[in-house]
């Protein structure tokens, strides 16, 4: 559900409502002499189907966010983001990002929008605004594409966060009525290295990978894609500063999440596998393609070179607690996405 005209997304959970059923109010249904046991039971009674039907309501609503699996999700929360390009004059610089939802309060069931990319495709970006390829659904049940722009600078000052150790960029964005925006991802699924050790990541895990890889997409939405974690170790994730994959990164495939989704997983320290609990999570973005360093070659590797979700959320940390009024989508309807397909 969305809060209409604002930054918000919001869930249905009943948490404003009590029944209080405690100290005065109590001690007067206790004080109706020979009714006191009858109105104890009754109290009781009260207490556990109100109990009940408050478990039900917010049981079913947390059943309904689990619809969409994290695959299904993280597409809807994919977007392509592109600008004139500041290194080329006359060309176009396309990447990828996603959306995170940040609460506004501590245990708040509402959150801010923030949109998560790689730092080095709005540099490349020239001037104060991106367009980010939206969607709409369409009546036929096909999706078409809605370009809006994203206010990433003001007088070429800039108005999302990075991180001074890695090519991550955060900003907080103001999503339209007129697109079709799913639920955002919650922050809660970038990892730290205490979930990476929790999960018990390792060389050799598959993840996935989400992007427009040379501006590919149907329907509008991204292309998954699988790769192999080939590095170690993976944390301190700050020590180690990137993770390595099996991926050959395409134009377009920077700024996508890449994340685990594991049901029936092997846990190699307690030699069990849990096929109770299923184990998901944003490990971090694709940054860039790796070159081979050998002294005198300029070969492309046909490995991707992650940016640890840990910066992200230190980034994140950086935007404060509510956005700043000058950084919004601006509502431009008449405007064509730079290249239609």
């Amino acid at each position: 559900m969305y809060v209409a005209g604002d930054w918000l997304a919001s869930d249905v959970r009943l948490n404003h409502y009590c029944l209080d059923l405690s100290s005065d109010s109590a001690r007067s249904i206790d004080d109706i002499g020979p009714l006191r046991p009858f109105a104890r039971k009754l109290k009781r009674s009260i207490v556990f189907l109100f109990l009940s039907s408050f478990w039900l309501l917010t049981s079913s609503w947390e059943y309904a966010q689990q619809l969409d699996d994290i695959n299904t999700s993280l597409m809807r929360c994919t977007f392509r983001i592109s600008g004139p390009s500041n290194k080329t004059p006359g060309e176009i610089s396309y990447g990828s990002g996603f959306l995170v939802g940040v609460p506004t309060e501590p245990n708040s069931v509402r959150s801010w929008y923030v949109f998560v990319t790689a730092a080095h495709i709005l540099r490349d970006i020239e001037g104060n605004t991106a367009t980010i390829d939206l969607r709409r659904k369409n009546g036929d049940g096909t999706y078409s594409d809605y370009p809006y722009l994203f206010q990433i600078r003001n007088n070429f000052i800039n108005l999302y966060e990075t991180s001074p150790e890695a090519d991550v960029a955060v900003a907080f964005i103001n999503l339209p009525f007129a697109a079709e925006v799913p639920s955002p991802v919650p922050v809660s699924f970038l990892v730290s290295d205490e979930r990476i050790s929790q999960v018990e990541l390792h060389p050799g895990d598959n993840l996935f990978v989400l992007g427009f890889p040379l501006y590919t997409s149907l329907n509008t939405f991204p292309v998954l894609r699988s790769a192999i974690l080939s590095s170690y170790p993976l944390v301190p994730a700050k020590t180690v500063k990137h993770f390595y994959l099996n991926f050959r990164v395409f134009p377009e495939n920077s700024g996508g999440p890449v994340y685990f989704d594991y049901l029936g997983r092997f846990y190699i320290s307690r030699n069990t596998t849990d096929f109770a609990n299923r184990q998901v999570g944003i490990l971090g973005l694709v940054s860039n393609q790796l070159s081979s360093s050998a002294s005198g070659m300029d070969e492309s590797l046909d490995i991707a070179e992650v940016v640890p979700a840990i910066y992200i959320t230190e980034a994140i940390s950086k935007l404060g607690g509510h956005p700043a009024p000058a950084n919004t989508i601006l509502p431009v309807s008449s405007v064509k996405s730079s290249h239609s397909k």
